[in-house]
């Protein structure tokens, strides 16, 4: 049985996440009953196309501004070459660490084993 985490919070942040992550995320604040943040996601086919993401998230970015105290990015780089990262620093936004969002679902450091060892994994 999954264990529920409590979470205090003022449903003033927004999590601006990755399509692949989406299913997983909006289960656990189902599950949990997490009031405390608003999900909204970006399409996972923009994996496809990286050079999309960054401006895809500055512009959901500029959308909620207004709408909320505090908006944390569910994105890893994913193909950016960082072009996400120069876009969140300009903006005073925080995300996930990691070289791609599918790292999450078994960490960062398997990942990187992983592709290590396969390359394009």
């Amino acid at each position: 049985m999954a264990r529920k985490v409590a979470v205090k919070g003022d449903g003033k942040t927004l999590l601006l996440a990755c399509g692949a992550l989406a299913r997983e995320v909006l289960a656990l604040k189902q599950l949990n009953r997490w009031d405390c943040f608003t999900v909204d996601c970006l399409p996972a086919d923009l994996h496809f196309r990286p050079e999309k993401i960054a401006p895809a998230v500055q512009a959901k970015i500029h959308e909620a501004k207004d709408k909320f105290q505090r908006i944390f990015v569910l994105y890893a780089d994913c193909g950016t070459a960082g072009a996400l990262d120069a876009v969140l620093a300009a903006e005073g936004v925080e995300r996930i660490a990691g070289p791609h969002c599918y790292s999450f679902f078994d960490g960062n450091a398997a990942f990187e084993a992983l592709h290590a060892e396969n390359i394009g994994t």
